[in-house]
């Protein structure tokens, strides 16, 4: 089993190569013999950031689907979930995938649960970087991904089994850039709280509404990543630079396709980054502001 450790220096993002090699510390942390190599600094990727050769899949797919990455972010308020996040990924009936997981200034608790998955499953992989905010970390994961196909999952939520299986054959029709799903609000312990629809929307209609389309539920093809770039970290829209991303990708004409079914399972509990209703609610002023005159091309 191939797993891919990850430590940081500074601003600095290690991947333990396949190979050990000299016994080594990196930040007081012993590297257990292993060698590392730098994979991520100030802010960009350093490449190649992952082996050409992929890991073994363990995928009961046909050879024809294409492999989907899953982008984590995580950090400590995330530490009593993450497990059933994970677990919510293996539980998936579509298994080409591989989770890619930033760690956000993690404590030791959990940087070694998520370790353990990583040696479970070959599938997961991970990055450590210093605490640097939502969209740093997403960042991150976003350069560890090695797919065709890019989904996300946030370390606190869950995902009905069959909600990649379903989405990759909507994506698979070639007009489609982007799809979501429904969102169901859950509780810690696991409840139903609420269920919502997904909302098909303009940039006009998108940013009257405050931003409230799950943008945790979309995968996107890769290449819609690389035409309209990554995460924005700035800080007057930190507590939903998902909704930016979004309205770039409607501005730009990506088109958006609707799974009725809600099968993102967003948790609500009092350290998540989306009950900061003020922040939501600046957030969406500063995106109003931003993309004021805003037409789909």
């Amino acid at each position: 089993m191939t797993t891919f450790h990850q430590f940081t220096k500074g601003h600095r993002v290690f991947r333990q190569k396949n190979e050990p090699q000299i016994a080594c510390d990196i930040e007081g942390r012993k590297a257990h013999g292993w060698e590392y190599e730098l994979v991520y600094a100030d802010g960009e990727p350093v490449h190649p950031a992952v082996p050409e050769k992929p890991v073994e899949q363990l995928s009961r797919q046909p050879p024809s689907s294409p492999l989907v990455s899953i982008v984590m972010p995580a950090c400590d308020t995330a530490l009593p979930y993450v497990r059933r996040a994970i677990r919510s990924c293996r539980d998936q009936t579509y298994t080409n995938w591989d989770l890619c997981i930033a760690l956000d200034g993690p404590d030791e608790e959990l940087l070694g649960i998520v370790e353990a998955e990583a040696e479970r499953d070959a599938r997961v992989r991970f990055a450590v970087g210093p605490k640097a905010g939502y969209a740093v970390a997403m960042n991150w994961a976003f350069a560890l991904c090695r797919g065709s196909v890019i989904a996300r999952l946030d370390a606190d939520d869950s995902q009905h089994p069959e909600r990649l299986e379903r989405q990759v054959a909507m994506l698979s029709k070639s007009e489609i850039g982007i799809v979501s799903c429904g969102m169901t609000w859950i509780g810690t312990d696991d409840e139903v709280l609420k269920v919502f629809p997904p909302i098909p929307m303009r940039p006009e209609a998108y940013l009257s509404t405050g931003c409230s389309l799950c943008g945790a539920s979309a995968i996107a093809r890769r290449e819609v990543y690389d035409q309209n770039g990554c995460y924005d970290a700035s800080p007057e829209i930190a507590s939903s630079p998902d909704s930016d991303w979004n309205m770039r990708t409607l501005i730009a004409g990506v088109r958006w396709a609707y799974l009725d079914e809600p099968w993102y399972y967003q948790r609500r509990h009092a350290g998540q980054l989306s009950v900061d209703w003020a922040g939501q609610q600046a957030t969406a002023a500063n995106l109003r502001q931003k993309y004021a005159g805003a037409v789909c091309t």
